[in-house]
């Protein structure tokens, strides 16, 4: 699989480039929050026995055009400041933490807890599949039955426990289902969830997304690029908001430290990173299930426009990827046989 840098968030530059991703509301609204936050706290003067929430809500009510001016012309230049570190952000949001002796431990910890995760949710996704089962056998008795017979006993009061039980297998399965494999979960939620992606996304074809990724992005029609866009400004908006909550937090506990129950207020920002973090989890969920679909819409593409014999069915097709894969990542030695144009 590739380094980190070009990971499944990383995937979308060429993408983004081609349908003409901008500096756009997705940077300038959490720029906008930091700069405004960052206004309220000094206008708030924590550290004059005058200061107060009052002051900072009656100096937010008082702005005015010329104030209002700065405060976006601020915020501009925060966000134009922070944009180029919006992928160092993310990728330590997803947990490559460097090879450090304090990021190795805390990953290794990490990385240990979200392994305990996964088992446990696999053994209780197992424990509740067969408890389910073993009871409908034993509603049902000895012999055989039909399916509406099944069926009724199941929607009567004694199948409420086995649709308990089945609801609990199918949310454990979910979950799990947000993790890689065992050896390559990563220390964060929202890596494990992107690296599930990388690994899952086109595998059942044999390709490696990563890899035709930007060949995608020059094919595609405009349409599928657009909707591709939108699902990952919707997880570069999440990831901003948790990235500038956090220097929110930052800024308030450096502001505040010296101010007793005023550190009370950096709980704010910090709640705001927090929701913003699991949206970003959620949203590149969605991200992976728009990458997969332009994909399964446009691989048979790929293949007409780099010369390549159409497969007749889906096991010629994985190992024909197979070998593809190996060329476009530089190995001189395979032997690819090209259609007859």
């Amino acid at each position: 699989m590739s380094e980190p840098s070009s990971g499944l968030v990383g995937l979308a530059s060429s993408v983004g480039n081609s349908v003409g991703r901008h500096f756009g509301l997705t940077t300038a609204l959490p720029s906008l929050f930091l700069t405004v936050w960052v206004y309220g706290l000094i206008a708030a003067r924590p550290w004059s026995v005058n200061g107060g929430l009052g002051v900072a809500l009656a100096a937010l009510a008082e702005l005015n055009p010329v104030k209002v001016t700065w405060l976006v012309a601020a915020s501009l230049l925060v966000g134009l400041f922070l944009h180029p570190l919006e992928f160092a952000g993310t990728q330590l949001l997803e947990g490559y933490w460097g090879t450090g002796r304090l990021s190795r431990i805390l990953a290794g910890r990490r990385v240990r807890h979200h392994r305990r995760l996964y088992r446990g949710l696999r053994e209780l996704e197992g424990h509740e599949a067969s408890a389910w089962k073993a009871a409908v056998n034993e509603m049902l008795g000895p012999g055989d039955h039909t399916a509406e017979e099944r069926d009724t006993k199941l929607a009567s009061a004694q199948g409420d426990a086995v649709a308990a039980r089945r609801r609990t297998e199918e949310e454990a399965r979910r979950l799990a289902g947000r993790y890689p494999g065992g050896e390559r979960i990563m220390p964060t939620r929202l890596g494990n969830a992107l690296r599930q992606l990388e690994d899952g996304v086109g595998a059942q074809y044999g390709l490696d997304v990563l890899r035709v990724a930007p060949h995608l992005a020059l094919i595609a029609p405009d349409r599928h690029l657009a909707y591709l866009n939108d699902a990952r400004q919707q997880l570069d908006l999440a990831v901003r908001l948790c990235t500038v909550c956090l220097l929110a937090s930052v800024v308030s506990v450096a502001a505040l430290l010296p101010d007793g129950l005023w550190l009370f207020v950096t709980l704010v920002p910090y709640v705001g990173a927090y929701v913003a973090y699991r949206g970003a989890v959620v949203a590149a969920l969605g991200y992976g299930t728009v990458v997969a679909t332009v994909l399964d819409l446009n691989r048979f593409e790929l293949y007409r426009i780099l010369g390549l014999v159409r497969p007749s069915d889906t096991s010629a097709e994985r190992d024909g990827n197979r070998t593809l894969g190996r060329l476009l990542a530089g190995d001189d030695e395979v032997f690819v046989q090209y259609r007859d144009c």
